[in-house]
């Protein structure tokens, strides 16, 4: 039996198109392939899986094509497209869905265009478009959305840094 060093399995694998990204949390597991199709599977009591339910998902299901990186949490996934389209499903608890209301999100929902880079957490969002400037919502008991006040942000909203 021959043994390969994990660095020449890593590019085998790469170069045949079945690795990409994983990321996972304590609840979902996901997989971003090098083709751009996105698979996950695990909890959806939010709808974080985007599967229009909130039934559990016990194995790897496709949810995207063309898609070029992921941010989630337990609660919440998030996808940016090729195009710059940022999709979000999942918990809203706190507007982190950026919908304008607190309803969670069952199925993946465009939310923003020309986006270039997204972050996540359970509740709050965070992206930054392609002109550099920086968009969030959710969640605010502290003063992390930026605004200068407590309040919950329910839509995307720009943060001018100083």
């Amino acid at each position: 039996m021959r043994v390969f060093s994990k660095e020449l399995l890593y590019k085998i694998v790469q170069e045949v198109g079945m690795a990409g990204k994983v990321v996972a949390n304590s609840a979902t597991t996901w997989y971003l392939k090098n083709d751009g199709t996105l698979w996950g599977c695990g909890s959806n009591g939010y709808g974080q899986q985007g599967s229009g339910d909130t039934t559990d998902v016990l194995t790897f299901i496709q949810r995207a094509i063309d898609v070029k990186d992921i941010s989630v949490s337990v609660n919440t996934t998030w996808y940016l497209k090729n195009d710059g389209t940022l999709w979000g499903c999942g918990s809203n608890s706190h507007g982190q869905q950026g919908s304008g209301n607190t309803n969670n999100v069952l199925t993946f929902t465009q939310r923003a265009t020309d986006v270039k880079d997204i972050s996540a957490s359970s509740d709050t969002t965070w992206y930054i478009k392609t002109d550099n400037t920086l968009w969030g919502c959710g969640w605010n008991s502290s003063g992390q959305q930026g605004s200068g006040d407590t309040t919950n942000v329910l839509t995307f909203t720009e943060r001018v840094i100083q």
